[in-house]
């Protein structure tokens, strides 16, 4: 029983739908806002709670926006992709309107500094060459 949980929990983790929709907003999140502090006292062996990072996003947030994407999203229906890729783009283009956001974005940054980061809160991912690119692309 329990290999079998393991592996249900496993295939929708991959999956087309959390991929493009929980994974993505979980992603999103963290390019913007880093990671918060969060606290542990378990695993491997019991021991004194300690710091760990954890995401950013909470529970509501996660919920409300990986629903917001996935609306009318029925995988393999005719113009699925279509329709997932549509609600992404109007996604992203509202994420961005948000308060949270301008207020941890404000208009005066440079490309540069915008760029970077998101670069630094999303764990360094871009070479140099691609956040050149990204800066000089205004």
């Amino acid at each position: 029983m329990r290999d079998e949980r393991q592996n249900v929990s496993a295939a929708f983790y991959i999956s087309v739908e959390f991929q493009h929709t929980g994974y993505l907003v979980e992603r999103i999140y963290k390019a913007a806002y880093g990671d918060a502090t969060g606290m542990s006292s378990c695993c491997p062996v019991p021991r004194a709670p300690h710091s760990i990072s954890v995401p950013v996003i909470r529970l509501n947030e996660f919920l409300a926006d990986t629903q917001e994407i996935g609306q009318g999203v029925i995988v393999n229906q005719a113009g699925w992709e279509t329709t997932l890729e549509n609600n992404k783009q109007a996604f992203a283009a509202e994420f961005v309107q948000r308060s949270r956001f301008t207020t941890a974005f404000p208009t005066r940054l440079t490309p540069a500094q915008f760029v970077d980061k998101l670069n630094v809160n999303a764990g360094g991912p871009l070479s140099q060459a691609e956040r050149d690119q990204l800066v000089n692309d205004r």
